[in-house]
């Protein structure tokens, strides 16, 4: 499993799978790499090549029994991925669809709580102005990795930036996110 703040419930888990299968296709479908939309940021900082293997390595951790943390780069990926993916959910929702996760219908998914739940931070979306305003004092006290660096600042991974490495387990959450036909993450 890929490692977040929280173990993942069972609405988040079919939620990350889905997000992946899709970006995966979606990616895999394009003609040119800079039609790379759906992961925007992603794309103009990997090549199609590279970005389907961090999909496919983010999918094989996903059903993994041992947990991996994922760098920067990869949170990027899930935060785009599951970022559109979402979008079509709700998307689908207002057009009338009913939609059911690991059999819970949900009412939409509220994308900004499903990050503060999962997500540790979004560093790699700060403006590069901002970021390269603060000195390295600032930067070390805010506790930024050279990977956020390397996004923000457009540059491409060095493939150490792109390795999954075996991470301890994530705690478990002591809130249930969901409710049969509420928005998900509940409040």
């Amino acid at each position: 499993m890929i490692r977040f703040q929280y173990t993942p419930d069972k609405v988040f888990q079919a939620l990350l799978q889905n997000a992946l299968e899709l970006a995966r296709d979606m990616v895999a479908e394009e003609e040119e790499d800079e039609d790379l939309k759906w992961l925007e940021i992603s794309s103009s900082l990997m090549d199609k090549q590279v970005l389907l293997a961090q999909l496919d390595k983010l999918m094989a951790a996903h059903q993994s029994q041992e947990t991996f943390m994922p760098t920067d780069y990869h949170f990027l990926i899930l935060f785009e991925a599951l970022g559109a993916f979402c979008d079509l959910v709700n998307d689908d929702i207002q057009d009338g669809a009913i939609t059911q996760f690991a059999d819970i219908k949900i009412a939409g998914i509220r994308f900004g709580a499903l990050l503060d739940e999962y997500f540790w931070d979004t560093d790699f979306l700060m403006d590069p102005e901002d970021f390269n305003a603060l000195n390295e004092e600032q930067k070390a006290a805010l506790d930024f990795s050279q990977e956020t660096f390397g996004i923000i600042n457009s540059l491409a991974p060095h493939p150490d930036e792109l390795l999954l490495k075996p991470g301890s387990p994530q705690p478990p959450h002591d809130t249930l996110l969901y409710e049969d036909g509420k928005m998900y993450p509940c409040d």
